[in-house]
């Protein structure tokens, strides 16, 4: 019997901060986050969980799936900071974010594989497909965020925050 599985992952991110004027801002962040599995299975034909006499397809069974996954972040800010004297500092955010995913999953087996030839042991040497199965899927997220703060002489902050979202899952 044989399984492999290989994962590949690549995180990557790239922002901006830009000062406007004295007090106030701009920032944007882009990141996405990547996702690939690569997966086969082999189960030999003569013995084992591959061994199924009563078959109709045949003993021995060969599974190869893919499945990627993509989710790209986009945010952008607003940021106004106050400063009322030296004891006390507002600062004003308002800003949106904005998801993506994008989801691909295929899989696929065959049965009927020869007795005692272990090195074919790949999906397309089975004589018989056993089943298929596959999916594509995208979803969107977007979010409104405001938030504010107060601080005195850094003893203490009060903070409060509103987001309101709306998900493509939700109609």
């Amino acid at each position: 019997n044989k399984r492999k599985s290989v994962f590949t992952k690549i995180i990557s991110s790239v922002g901006l901060d830009y000062k406007i004027v004295d007090s106030f801002r701009y920032s944007s962040n882009l990141g996405i986050d990547y996702n690939y599995y690569d997966e086969s299975e082999y189960r030999n034909p003569d013995f084992g969980d591959g061994h199924t006499p009563t078959s109709e397809l045949g003993n021995g069974l060969a599974i190869q799936s893919d499945f990627n996954y993509t989710t790209l972040n986009w945010s952008n800010f607003l940021h106004y900071d106050l400063k009322l004297n030296e004891d006390n500092v507002i600062n004003l955010s308002a800003g949106s974010e904005a998801t993506i995913k994008w989801t691909k999953y295929s899989q696929m087996g065959s049965k009927g594989f020869r007795s005692q030839h272990y090195e074919q042991n790949e999906v397309s040497w089975g004589i018989n497909p056993a089943y298929t199965l596959g999916y594509r899927a995208q979803s969107h997220l977007i979010g409104y965020i405001g938030r504010v703060s107060y601080g005195f002489k850094d003893y203490f902050n009060i903070m409060g925050s509103f987001r309101r979202d709306g998900y493509s899952h939700f109609g």
